[in-house]
């Protein structure tokens, strides 16, 4: 007859491994977050950018070139006090002024280790990114 070996587990023991199950569900979980917290902010920013190049639009409507400054661009009071200060969602907005028909915003990080995405739009309207560098025209376009 062969004996069957009985494998006893400590309460010790288990107590390690079912800690252990439970901090690597929470790291997935937290990562999974942090991936959509991520994705969100970003298509948010995306959407400043928009709501910047459509307020430059409609103030060359009205004064027949481009605005040079963000104090100029809300001419009718309608940016939010982050554009004003140039900071908004963790990104540092600025306005570059090329011509009167020209311009450009630039969206970079504050703390680039948070967020290692750049974003570029000119008076084309079409945004642009950059991973770890700003971007630039030549750079990636969002829906391209």
């Amino acid at each position: 007859m062969s004996k069957k070996k009985k494998v006893k587990f400590k309460t010790r023991d288990f107590s390690i491994i079912t800690l252990s199950i439970l901090v690597i569900t929470s790291i997935a979980i937290l990562s999974n977050f942090n991936i959509q917290l991520f994705n969100s902010s970003e298509s948010d920013i995306a959407n400043e950018l928009k709501l910047l190049v459509e307020a430059q639009k409609n103030y060359k409507e009205v004064y027949n070139t481009f605005a040079t400054s963000f104090d100029a661009l809300d001419y009718k009071g309608l940016l939010e006090q982050n554009y004003l200060a140039r900071a908004k969602k963790g990104y540092e907005f600025r306005l570059e002024y090329g011509s009167q028909n020209s311009f450009s915003f630039t969206a970079n990080p504050k703390n680039p280790s948070l967020s290692n995405t750049y974003y570029y739009v000119d008076e084309s309207g079409v945004i642009r990114y950059n991973f770890n560098s700003p971007a630039n025209e030549n750079s990636i376009p969002i829906d391209g």
